[in-house]
């Protein structure tokens, strides 16, 4: 541009030179004409003269003209031409100055501006630049401790990894990180240090006044400068629990500055939470392994069921039943249920029931198993010998009990002491005849060889054979007995043993009642179609944690075995059995020092019903 400007301004003052010229020699022209013509030679030479003047001072001017427009327009202009030049190369600090006629001083000033806004744009540019730079390292570093972490599961590889990059991102030296212990949320143990020797650190942390404590205490950072150490404990936290704290140590360099503690603090959250992760993940872990320790040290086989049938958690023993018995339906049913399950030549008390979460959901099928074989065949040897050493005592007791009556007819010839003696063997002849047949009787039950002779019985009746044969019993105790029936028909049922049924409550009843008690047996309606037999007493009671057992074979109450009452336990067994052969239900409410009370709920006959 410049050097257009300045050819064109040649160009235009060679023109003007070449007019001047021109015209002077023109008159210098005509000068010389008139003097040749020979006329007025004086006013020839003055103009001729003239000529030669304005010439030189044309050219003088023009001269002058020329360096006035190279002063102060050429070369400003060739200033700014060479610093667009540099400026367009890159040099922001490029100047020009600002000299010359008006508008090249307004060219060479907005020239300068110009530079200069780009120079601090430049350096505005550089400054974000460097910014985006930071930034994007520390995404860099974010994204990285991010994945790795996130492949981490074991908490010391966590902790680990989590140190290693914060002491890079921190410039440290050294380091240790600690976390909570999951059995012991109170304590921190140390899981990671690096470039130190883990046996300079403590081996746990609590909240205290230490750097590291206080931290935990406070959930900030704490920083330290010991002069040739600084140290920066950030606290690792998630919502608001304390779940580690991280020590940083620089050696010999300043103290950490407020803009890394920041960056540290936000990697800290980032650690928090996959520490978070971590303990919760090796807290889960130690619990099944103490839940697969605890499932493989139990010897009956326990497992867990899918909606498909699979086991989805099992223990040793039920994996040996499934390697045994591939495919075998172990779990039942759809509801909860208690049986026998038969798998080859063993047998298995089985529990199965559905298992759900805390919101209701099903998680599947819970399958209890228990070896029952031994138990089996236990109870069938101890029936059978039950019921052999039944049958053989029952034939002498018979024969015992029938010589005692022959004896006891001819008590004319027997002194009064002789048939005292013979009392006391034939009442304990027809005691251990009794049990005999209770023995009998349940064997028969076992075996599933119980029959019943059912008849319109007279229930009324029953009631009141039983209570007059208890009488004489009742009146050697001192113990009142009393029958209140009401008319309600019959019942279809075995005489026999519904005779058993009643002797059995009402001789409990006496037995478990004290001189000057009373025994009451009650009979009513109860619905239109039942019958309610009901045997209370006011003796001595029986516990509330035993009465639950009270119809189990063998057993006897405390208050039994401590006052010494007669008996081996079978009589509400037995009452009990009878009870349900007939369809029939039995309750039992008592209370220590009260007294008890024994309901049996029978059906009437259809007929009687009607």
């Amino acid at each position: 541009m410049a050097h257009n400007l300045i050819t064109r301004l040649g160009v235009a003052a060679g023109i003007v030179a070449a007019a001047i010229a021109f015209a002077f020699l023109s008159i210098i022209s005509q000068a010389r004409m008139l003097d040749e013509d020979g006329r007025t030679g004086e006013v020839a030479g003055r103009i001729q003269t003239f000529g030669i003047v304005g010439l030189i001072g044309a050219s003088v001017a023009l001269l002058l003209l020329a360096a006035y427009l190279a002063r102060y327009i050429v070369i400003p202009m060739r200033d700014v031409t060479s610093a667009a030049e540099e400026l367009a190369g890159g040099d922001l600090t490029v100047r020009v100055r600002e000299q010359g006629d008006a508008e090249p001083v307004a060219l060479a000033h907005a020239f300068n501006e110009l530079a200069s806004n780009l120079q601090t744009e430049q350096q505005q540019t550089e400054v974000a630049l460097t910014a985006l730079a930071a930034e994007k390292r520390r995404i860099e570093t974010f994204h990285r401790a991010g994945e790795r972490l996130a492949a981490a599961r074991d908490l010391t590889e966590l902790a680990t990894i989590a140190l290693a990059e914060l002491m890079i991102a921190a410039g440290a030296d050294s380091g240790g990180l600690w976390a909570v212990e999951p059995d012991d949320q109170r304590e921190l143990v140390l899981e990671a240090a690096m470039g130190v020797d883990p046996a300079m650190l403590p081996r746990f942390l609590r909240p205290d006044d230490s750097p590291a404590g206080r931290a935990i205490t406070t959930r900030e950072a704490v920083a330290v400068d010991r002069g040739k150490r600084s140290e920066l404990h950030l606290p690792l936290v998630v919502g608001s629990r304390a779940i580690g704290v991280m020590s940083l140590y620089r050696d010999g360099t300043p103290a950490f500055p407020p803009s890394d503690r920041d960056t540290l603090l936000r990697l800290a959250e980032q650690v928090s939470v996959g520490l978070s992760n971590a303990v919760s993940y090796r807290s889960a872990l130690r619990a099944a392994r103490v839940n697969r320790a605890v499932l493989d040290a139990t010897p009956d086989p326990v497992g867990l069921l899918g909606s498909d049938g699979e086991l989805v958690a099992h223990n040793a023993a039920m994996a040996e039943i499934w390697r045994q018995y591939p495919g075998v339906d172990v779990g039942g049913g759809g509801g909860e249920e208690r049986d026998v399950l038969e798998l080859g030549p063993r047998a298995y008390s089985r529990y199965a029931g559905p298992v759900r979460d805390d919101t209701g959901e099903r998680m599947g099928r819970l399958v209890v198993l228990r070896d029952i074989t031994a138990e089996r065949e236990s109870e069938r040897l101890k029936d059978e010998f039950f019921a052999l050493v039944s049958h053989e005592l029952r034939t002498p007791l018979t024969s015992i009990i029938g010589y005692l009556e022959l004896v006891c007819d001819n008590d004319e010839e027997l002194s009064a002491d002789t048939n005292r003696f013979l009392e006391v063997v034939d009442r304990n002849a027809k005691r251990l005849l009794r049990l005999v047949g209770d023995m009998l009787f349940v064997a028969q039950v076992e075996a599933g060889r119980l029959s019943l002779e059912r008849v319109a019985l007279d229930l009324g009746q029953v009631l009141a054979d039983s209570v007059e044969a208890a009488r004489p019993t009742a009146e050697r105790a001192g113990v009142r007995i009393r029958l209140e029936t009401t008319e309600v028909g019959h019942i279809d049922g075995d005489r026999d043993r519904v005779g058993q049924l009643v002797d059995n409550l009402v001789s409990n009843a006496l037995k478990f009642t004290a001189e000057g008690g009373e025994v009451v047996v009650a009979m009513r309606a109860e619905g239109g179609d039942r019958v309610l037999v009901a045997v209370g007493d006011d003796g001595m009671g029986i516990p509330a944690a035993e009465q639950q057992h009270l119809f189990e074979r063998f057993f006897r109450s405390s208050t039994a075995r401590s006052r010494a009452v007669p008996g081996v336990g079978l009589g509400l067994t037995i009452v009990k059995t009878i009870v349900e052969a007939h369809d029939g239900e039995i309750s039992l409410e008592s209370k220590e020092g009260v007294g008890t009370i024994v309901r049996v709920l029978l059906p009437l006959r259809v007929e009687a019903a009607a």
